[in-house]
């Protein structure tokens, strides 16, 4: 990977401490989040100092080239200024997040979610492919739920996360439909090549149900109008993640989409209309929402949004002076939100409340706190030279040049948002009372919340100097004039007089916002939105709920027959049986062996079926599944019987231990017709779709490709292991990600009970102690040298995995003093972290010698091979492990509280 894009993968380190040691980050918070944020710091230097002349550079590697998918990024001036905010404002959040939640048992979460959020931002930013771009989108999405959702143990916390969550990904689903419609129309995925196409007259015949899809999934990142109402609800988030959320990461992604395809997308006729009129929508909503608020947290949210409703009118215009408007009303809003939000939280933590009647004076009483809000408020409102001001003005300058009547509209909504600002900042700078502090802050805290107030400061001081070379050129590359720069006198224009006009208006405002007696909105002004989204999601937990109920109330052997015949039905219509053809088969040794199992399998599953007690159901399925073993044994399949077997085991550990823990015996019951065709059925149909897919013709088996590269492209002799770790690894790397999820799934649902079980029977036999540690001891051993072998002979990473597993569940049945409840669950969650950080990093690492995803790295020395496989195959070991031990850990005395 070309060193210009090695500055955005410093976040990685804090995230790998964060997620491999916990408790260095709970014991020295500062330490690490200092560490975290010096690095992060350091990479926002190095993007900076890239800006001035770079060339615009790109790198790509083949993910899917069938499809035009493919790991492709870019860097030119403005995508590196940007990067450069991020991870520079990132670093002040980082480094504010260690003092603001130093005490709290979840710092190594919120550490990892911001430094995986910063990188999922950059992502976006940083990408050329938008199906690439996509999925960092969706991880924004998914990542700023939980750093929203922080204080989870609060319904109100879960409903705001969850909202969010819900708009943005419906948003997501929309825009990926956009982006298929708008490859198929362009012919290329790829940024660089659709920014090509600007003005040719492409854009104009691109479908309007594409750009809508495009811009419903902007518009819902972004907040704009009418899914405003998921931002300011954020809010209940901890201060630092509002700060992050604001400023650089998520909501601004939505508009850098809007900006970065708005010189192409803007030749189309509906682009101007829709994203302005949302856009100038979403500043009246948030100024009419503004106006009864009373808390700083959801009075700056209202002041984010308007944010973006001006950004995104400048993106609808698409022009090289709204552009040039776009970068530095960016720059000067990520400048002063970041501290804003920042001091917020201080004040809250100084003084106890976020009401503005309670920090009247606070200025006075917190100063460095207190300086870091009022410059940045100051440059909220637009006050010169500050860089808001210079946003506000070259705003009017675009809108002027577009429309003089967009441009009057404009001015009237920011004296809006202005008047916010003055209701912000006025009570705060009240010298005549002086609130009384109650918790003395951490240094960090105050230079987290100075820092960004002190660079717009040295913006301001800097930009005679460098508006061309840092600014300019950022503005040049998004689609400004080619001598793009940003001065702060034009003369008496059209946009200064509009700006004063908007300040001056902006007073007017204030006195009314203050006055006590202000009338609630009207009922044609209340929201509509939200309620509608509310009864919406309502609506489909009413009918979940009812359909739940619905299907619940019988036995669940109706249910499972209910659904057996649904399944059923659908497969024997596709049977198409009239259509098959044979080929001749002679009986082989494999047909007595069948013969003489078939009969022994049926007598299990029969005594299952009848079974009178726990013990005697356990060993006659079992019985079944070791049958079943064998046969994969006889037709040369060793390691699906190996599987089975391990399987099987560990699946008679589970099932003993939940009859163990509900004390549920079985019961006999009389025999039952219906049943037993339902059953009959359910056997005739699996072995005509057997039947079926032995008839089926192939003209290449895939098969055969396996057969002979096995040993000459993976260097393996075991073709299944080889199947499963290089060939097809992307489909274990899923399949693993489905057991780690199933996993996590059972300790939300399994993790709250307080009374656990231990494994049945009686484990307390010193034969059964003996013998259990015994073959515990032995079945470890077995494990790495199963795992060690896999990729020549039957074994592997899976295999190897349920072996241990098996051991510990040995030890488990003997109540080993070392596996308790608490240890058992940390070492089940670190080892699948672990796991699917090692897989994945193994994927990753050819794309650093300029290889292709997954593609196999290899040592030789003679005949011995080790390659990135291997690691890969590490990694489903250590998944598989963890998966298994995130089950078994709720059949084990809770010797501690913790869970």
């Amino acid at each position: 990977m070309s060193e210009a894009f090695l500055s955005a993968l410093l976040p990685v380190v804090p995230l790998a401490l964060a997620l491999l040691w916990p408790g260095l980050v709970r014991s020295r918070p500062q330490w690490i989040t200092g560490l975290a944020a010096a690095l992060m710091a350091a990479g926002s230097v190095a993007m900076f100092a890239r800006v001035p002349g770079l060339e615009p550079a790109r790198q790509s590697w083949d993910w899917v080239p069938q499809l035009g998918v493919e790991f492709a990024f870019r860097l030119d001036s403005f995508t590196a200024w940007f990067a450069a905010l991020v991870l520079g404002l990132g670093a002040c959040v980082v480094l504010h997040a260690g003092g603001y939640l130093a005490k709290s048992r979840h710092l190594p979460g919120v550490l990892a979610a911001l430094c995986g959020f910063t990188l999922a931002m950059l992502g976006v930013i940083l990408s050329d492919n938008l199906y690439l771009l996509f999925l960092f989108w969706e991880a924004t999405s998914l990542l700023s739920f939980l750093l929203v959702g922080f204080h989870h143990e609060k319904e109100e916390v879960r409903e705001k996360a969850a909202q969010a969550l819900l708009v943005t990904l419906a948003g997501g689903a929309c825009m990926l439909a956009g982006i298929v419609l708008t490859h198929l129309h362009f012919g290329t995925a790829s940024i660089v090549e659709l920014l090509t196409m600007a003005g040719d007259g492409t854009a104009a015949t691109l479908s309007s149900g594409a750009l809508v899809l495009l811009l419903l999934g902007a518009f819902t990142k972004s907040a704009q109008w009418p899914f405003h109402f998921w931002l300011p609800n954020a809010m209940v988030g901890p201060a630092p993640v509002s700060a992050f959320l604001h400023s650089a990461t998520m909501v601004k992604a939505g508009v850098f989409f809007m900006a970065t395809l708005a010189p192409l997308l803007s030749g189309h006729p509906l682009w101007t209309p829709l994203v302005t009129t949302a856009g100038l929508l979403t500043v009246a909503t948030a100024v009419l929402r503004g106006a009864r608020e009373q808390d700083l947290k959801a009075l700056l949210a209202c002041t984010t949004l308007a944010a973006l409703g001006f950004l995104t009118v400048l993106a609808g215009l698409g022009t090289p002076a709204a552009m040039l408007g776009f970068v530095i009303f960016l720059t000067a809003h990520a400048l002063y939100k970041a501290p804003l939000f920042l001091a917020a939280g201080n004040l809250e933590k100084t003084f106890g409340t976020r009401q503005l009647g309670g920090l009247v004076g606070a200025v006075k009483a917190a100063p460095f706190t207190g300086l870091a809000f009022a410059v940045s408020a100051l440059s909220l409102i637009g006050l010169a030279p500050l860089p808001g001001f210079l946003g506000k003005e070259y705003l009017l300058k675009a809108t002027w040049a577009y429309s003089p009547l967009l441009a009057v509209s404009t001015a009237l909504a920011a004296a809006g948002v202005l008047g916010l600002g003055l209701k912000l900042l006025l009570p705060l700078l009240d010298w005549r009372q002086r609130p009384e502090p109650k918790k003395r802050l951490p240094l960090s805290m105050t230079l987290a919340a100075l820092i960004p107030a002190l660079g717009t400061l040295g913006l301001v001081i800097s930009l005679p100097a460098t508006t061309h070379e840092f600014l300019g050129a950022a503005a040049t590359a998004l689609g400004a004039p080619a001598d793009a720069a940003f001065k702060f006198w034009h003369g008496w224009t059209p946009a200064f007089g509009l700006g004063m006009g908007a300040l001056l208006l902006s007073v007017a405002v204030w006195r009314v916002l203050i006055r006590p007696d202000l009338a609630p909105l009207p009922d044609s002004l209340q929201p509509i939105f939200e309620p509608a989204f509310n009864n919406t999601v309502q609506a489909i937990r009413t009918l979940g709920t009812g359909a739940g109920r619905w299907l619940e109330a019988g036995r669940p052997g109706v249910q499972m027959g209910i659904m057996i015949a649904a399944i059923g039905l659908l497969a024997f219509i596709g049977l198409d049986a009239a259509e098959w053809s044979f080929p001749e088969s002679d009986a082989s040794a494999g047909t007595s062996v069948w013969l003489l199992l078939a009969p022994v399998a049926a007598l299990a599953a029969f005594l299952a079926c009848t079974a009178r007690t726990t013990l005697t159901l356990l060993v006659s399925l079992g019985f079944v599944g070791l049958i079943v073993a064998l046969l994969f044994l006889w037709f040369s399949a060793p390691d699906l019987a190996l599987t089975q077997l391990m399987a099987e085991t560990l699946l008679l550990f589970l099932l003993a231990g939940v009859l163990k823990k509900t004390g549920v015996e079985a019961t006999t019951s009389s025999f039952s017709l219906g049943r037993a065709l339902v059953a009959l059925a359910g056997g005739l149909l699996v072995t005509m779709l057997v039947l079926k897919a032995m008839a089926l013709e192939w003209d290449h088996p895939i098969s055969d490709f396996h057969l002979t590269h096995s040993k000459s492209a993976a260097y393996g002799a075991n073709v299944v292991n080889v199947i499963l770790v290089d060939f097809r690894a992307i489909d274990t790397l899923g399949e693993i990600l489905v057991l780690a999820i199933a996993a996590l799934g059972a300790t939300a649902a399994l993790g709250a009970a307080r009374r656990r079980s231990i494994l049945p029977f009686d484990s307390e036999s010193p034969w059964l102690g003996t013998a259990a540690r015994g073959l515990a001891a032995f079945c470890l051993p077995v494990s790495l040298w199963l795992f060690w072998r896999g990729h020549n002979a039957p074994g592997g990473g899976f295999i190897s995995a349920l072996v241990a597993a098996t051991a510990l569940g040995l030890l488990l049945l003997v109540r080993h003093p070392r596996l308790d409840a608490r240890r058992l669950r940390h070492a089940s969650l670190r080892l699948m972290v672990g796991g699917l950080g090692v897989a994945l990093g193994s994927a990753l690492l050819p794309l650093f010698s300029g290889k292709e995803f997954f593609t196999g790295l290899w040592w030789h020395s003679g005949d011995f091979h080790l390659g990135t496989p291997l690691l890969f195959d590490l990694g489903v070991y250590l998944t598989v492990l963890g998966f298994c031990l995130g089950f078994l850990r709720h059949f084990q005395p809770n010797r501690t509280s913790a869970l």
